[in-house]
């Protein structure tokens, strides 16, 4: 390579200028033609010596890069991307350019379209709102221009149904798909046209909505029948220990048992059911109406503590309410009479003759009446103070 560290370079518009060294060109020059001819003198800094020789100044024009109108489409599984084949877009943007004298190229940003880095591929997922960047190249001489158009993906109307059951004692069925957009249009396979439809039998449906955009998605449901349970029994073995409870249904749908508060169970035996009265609740899984039963485990307490705490503070059979005719016989350990309770007296406090009796088992005989039935039970239980 020449050195030219000692010589200086002038440019001019004509010879004449060249030769007489008068009126150079400024080092930034505006081309008048896309050929201009250029005239450079160079001398030495040495020997001031020179020479004058002449160049063509060739400019090549820029290709065009026209903006393509967005490229615009509907989901297709709402995750709000898409992908797009993006050479579709080739010839909007290059208009009338021969495409075998120009590439078109796609580029996630300006910096990387203007170096010509990390093109896109042709099979591109883009999301929605996304801004693409387009450089169109000519093959020959290398100049570029650069364009860019943004993604646009439409969601899918979002149809909020799952399979439907009709209660038998709650007809009819009503189903809605309302997306509440109000450009939304709707068609079930019932034919009807409206954001909602009721239903009276069982089968499997369809539904279509259609956004404004022309992004329809559809929903198939099955329609199954079900309903309350009706209670025909509870049967309660009482006076036994533990206590147990078992609930007899009929009805067709699928379902659960409940005492109480309690957890639901599939089973419709309960067991170590505590004294007293309890609700038995019967759930339908299907979501017809639950139903109720109060039910009364009658037994007998196992001890008084009669310190006025509120609990277990007088003796008597529990329920004994519901049994008119019962009679209790409460007895000391030697067999001597404390007290004689009937079914709507209250229950015995420990006392006799206005004296607390000491802690200790005491002994009754209860005669028991439940409508026809009679019969006797006998036991002990303890005072514990």
């Amino acid at each position: 390579v020449d050195d030219t560290s000692n010589v200086a370079f002038n440019y001019y518009a004509n010879e004449t200028d060249a030769l007489a060294n008068e009126n150079p060109l400024d080092t930034n020059y505006t081309y008048s033609t896309d050929s201009d001819l250029i005239f450079v003198r160079t001398t030495s800094n040495i020997t001031a010596c020179h020479i004058i020789y002449e160049f063509i100044l060739n400019v090549n024009p820029l290709p065009i890069a026209n903006q393509p109108d967005d490229l615009i489409a509907c989901d297709d599984d709402f995750d709000g991307l898409l992908e797009f084949d993006l050479t579709q877009q080739d010839a909007s943007i290059l208009g009338g350019q021969n495409p075998l004298n120009y590439s078109v190229s796609y580029f996630n940003n300006v910096p990387d379209a203007v170096n010509n880095l990390s093109p896109l591929d042709d099979n591109y997922f883009a999301f929605d709102s996304e801004v693409i960047f387009a450089r169109v190249e000519n093959n020959t001489t290398g100049c570029y221009s650069i364009t860019q158009f943004s993604v646009v993906i439409h969601p899918l109307p979002v149809i909020d149904i799952e399979d439907q059951v009709i209660c038998l004692d709650n007809f009819p069925l009503v189903v809605s798909a309302n997306t509440n957009n109000a450009g939304d249009q709707y068609l079930w396979s019932t034919g009807e046209t409206s954001t909602e439809i009721e239903i009276t039998e069982i089968g499997t449906y369809w539904v279509t909505v259609t956004t404004e955009f022309g992004c329809e998605d559809t929903r198939v449901f099955n329609v199954s029948e079900s309903e309350a349970a009706t209670i025909e029994s509870t049967e309660i073995i009482d006076f036994s220990d533990p206590n147990n409870i078992t609930v007899t249904i009929s009805g067709i749908g699928d379902y659960l048992y409940q005492l109480d508060d309690g957890e639901p169970q599939e089973s419709n035996v309960f067991e170590n059911v505590a004294m007293g009265y309890h609700t038995v609740t019967i759930i339908d899984l299907n979501g017809c109406a639950e139903v109720t039963r109060e039910v009364l485990v009658i037994d007998i307490p196992k001890h008084l503590t009669p310190n006025n705490d509120g609990q277990f503070d007088t003796w008597h059979i529990v329920g004994v309410e519901t049994l008119p005719g019962t009679v209790i016989h409460i007895f000391d350990r030697y067999g001597k009479l404390l007290k004689i309770l009937r079914h709507d007296t209250p229950g015995w406090d420990g006392t006799f003759n206005g004296h607390k009796l000491p802690a200790s088992d005491y002994w009754f005989v209860a005669d028991v009446r439940r409508g026809s039935q009679s019969f006797q039970v006998k036991g002990h239980f303890a005072i514990r103070r």
